[in-house]
């Protein structure tokens, strides 16, 4: 059919000159990271709550409801009724949407760190788990999610599939990185391919993927991933920055028929023709924003997750239109037998709940067990295979264990604190939450306190537990300026213990009850800290340096010896038991004898077999000959270092 020439004219001249992007509404959500559209709804996901609204008419949204969440949301995925949400620290929270003006929460998926993004491929659920890699989870029953597997990757901040590919934006490593998800148990890394900036976001169209990046290289990269074992950078659009600035980071794409609209932070929306592939042209751009996170498309609208400014709705008439997404086919998931929750495999003792382990405690008697979402297992020490009772916390994750005499205390993130009267542990009675809020994490018994990691790990609070059944918040959380990566679990002088975050490592003095004050900080990045008597030991991390330090002044620690660590795998926390210092990898660990406490001797590094959901979390304990170490979605696994 010939096109008529006024026709033509017109499209010529609306080419030439794109329509303008202009603002429409708010619809006002306390520091809005995220934002997803299902039919008329818009589901908008803001830092510790999420908003619902109606937005058959954008000019004129109405707020359907508003629901709590643990955490900070930064993304959203859907499946029929059930919204996914990516809330970092505290894992993927599940709702139920039916009714959009009545939220229902659901469960939550404990994420084994944090989850930034996720990705619906299916019935799997990919979690880019930020400095852990990639989770895969089954949803085919949203209210039962399952853990499938899991890839180490350098930083995975945001994640898409194609087929049985996953494409995963790594923000430190500044790549895009290819992972083989065929085998959803047994994920494989495949390729990486650099780009200019810190990678973050990832969309796909056709045989190209647009990676989203800032720092350093603010833009879009389209890479090639007709083979995606020879995957290429094409080309490059480079944002003409007004704002550099480091932070918060995040920068995401999405794409309606051939245009790429690009959330640049400060720098405001770019709307990019893609029509070429590999070749980038920008339309038009929008800069009266707070901070550019997220967006989505509709007819004629993007909706922008624009920070401080809540949900923006921008008119974008002929740019807009219904969002695209592009998938393929889903891998297939793995038919698994009912899990036996005791295995002796490879010479271990493995317990393995469904949820995953992040600690264990014992007392006298029993072994006490942090689930997550399986809540908490008390198991008989003279027998770890004998369950003595499951205590079951629904719609709470239970990050941390500690125990004294009579009462176990659960670090339940955003639902504060639990006491468990375990009088008798056969039938346990579970008192009422106290700091609903907080987001409780690590805990730490030091004598009569207990010293809670809380806040997304920025802060402690000190806690009087002189009567165990009726545990005191302090008045005051002692604030820190930066994530607190680990607290070391002995003290010194029963008063000072440390902290390690990835600026410095920080000495606290806890002789008051009520406050804990910083008595020093050494500056510095690290990853994990441990004290043995008087000695302080931290470690860096990937560059593999392992400090001894003196706190015989703890407002001056002095340092006594330093040296490398052999091990080819990222390191993370760090322990004694046994006097030795272990320090934990993806699926090892380092050995070091410190018999010569100030010149520690590494002597070994330990391999865990096999793969799938090994996370070595805190603590690691030596008891009755045996180690116990907490290894996330693959158990709590017991053997002798004899062997």
């Amino acid at each position: 059919m010939k096109i008529p020439n006024f026709l033509l004219i017109f499209l010529f001249f609306s080419n030439l000159f794109p329509a303008e992007l202009s603002h429409t509404a708010f619809i006002n959500v306390s520091s809005v990271r995220g934002v997803g559209v299902s039919g008329n709804t818009a589901l908008i996901i803001g830092s510790g709550e999420i908003c619902s609204a109606d937005i058959s008419d954008p000019k004129n949204p109405k707020e359907l409801d508003r629901e709590k969440i643990d955490g900070v949301g930064y993304d959203v995925e859907f499946s029929g009724h059930y919204a996914f949400i990516a809330a970092r620290l505290a894992g993927v929270h599940i709702f139920d949407i039916k009714n959009p003006a009545d939220l229902k929460y659901i469960c939550t998926y404990d994420s084994i760190e944090q989850a930034s993004g996720i990705f619906l491929h299916g019935n799997i659920l990919l979690n880019a788990n930020r400095t852990v890699g990639l989770d895969l989870i089954d949803v085919t029953n949203p209210e039962k999610p399952r853990f499938l597997g899991k890839i180490d990757t350098a930083e995975a901040q945001d994640v898409a599939a194609k087929d049985s590919y996953a494409y995963i934006g790594e923000h430190h490593n500044k790549a895009l990185t290819i992972i083989d998800i065929a085998d959803p148990a047994n994920p494989k890394f495949i390729a990486s391919v650099k780009v200019p900036g810190n990678a973050w976001g990832v969309v796909i169209k056709d045989n190209i993927a647009y990676v989203s990046h800032g720092h350093g290289g603010h833009g879009v990269s389209a890479v090639d991933i007709s083979d995606p074992k020879n995957a290429r950078i094409l080309s490059t659009y480079n944002v003409p920055l007004k704002n550099e600035i480091r932070a918060p980071d995040c920068w995401q794409s999405a794409i309606s028929g051939n245009k790429l609209f690009f959330a640049n932070g400060y720098d405001g929306l770019f709307v990019l023709d893609i029509s070429r592939p590999g070749n980038f042209e920008l339309i038009t751009s929008f800069h009266d924003v707070s901070f550019a996170h997220n967006l989505a498309l509709i007819k004629d609208y993007i909706l922008l997750a624009d920070y401080k400014n809540g949900c923006q709705i921008i008119h974008a008439p002929g740019l807009a239109g219904p969002e695209y997404r592009e998938t393929g086919k889903q891998p297939v998931i793995p038919v698994t037998a009912e899990k036996q929750k005791f295995l002796n495999e490879d010479g271990y003792l493995k317990f393995i709940p469904s949820g995953q382990i992040r600690c264990m405690e014992f007392d006298q008697n029993n072994i006490y067990c942090a689930a997550g979402m399986d809540g908490i297992y008390i198991l008989e020490r003279k027998n770890p295979e004998k369950i003595i009772s499951h205590i079951e916390l629904p719609g709470t994750v239970v990050y941390s264990v500690a125990v004294k005499n009579n009462a176990v205390y659960a670090g339940c993130g955003g639902r504060g604190l639990i006491t468990v009267d375990i009088s008798n542990p056969v039938k346990p009675v579970i008192n009422p939450p106290i700091g609903a809020g907080k987001f409780f994490n690590d805990l730490f018994l030091s004598e009569d306190r207990l010293l809670a990691r809380i806040d997304c790990w920025a802060s402690v609070n000190n806690i009087d537990i002189r009567n165990p059944l009726s545990p005191k918040l302090s008045d005051q959380d002692t604030k820190i300026s930066h994530f607190m990566l680990q607290i070391s679990d002995q003290t010194w002088q029963n008063r000072y213990l440390a902290a390690v975050n990835q600026k410095s490592f920080i000495i606290f003095d806890a002789q008051s009850e009520q406050e804990m004050k910083i008595a020093s900080a050494v500056q510095g990045g690290y990853e994990g800290c441990a004290l043995y008597d008087k000695y302080l030991y931290v470690h860096s991390g990937w560059k593999k340096d392992l400090f001894v330090y003196t706190l015989e002044n703890p407002q001056n620690p002095q340092i006594l010896h330093e040296q490398k660590i052999e091990s080819a795998s990222s390191l993370r926390k760090c322990f004694f038991a046994d006097k030795k210092l272990y320090i934990t990898a993806e699926s090892s660990l380092v050995v070091f004898d410190c018999s010569n406490p100030e010149a520690p001797k590494q002597i070994k590094e330990i391999r865990l077999p096999g793969s799938g959901g090994i996370f070595i979390y805190d603590r690691i304990k030596f008891m009755d000959g045996a180690y116990y170490i907490p290894a996330g979605y693959s158990g709590l696994w017991i053997f002798r270092m004899s062997k």
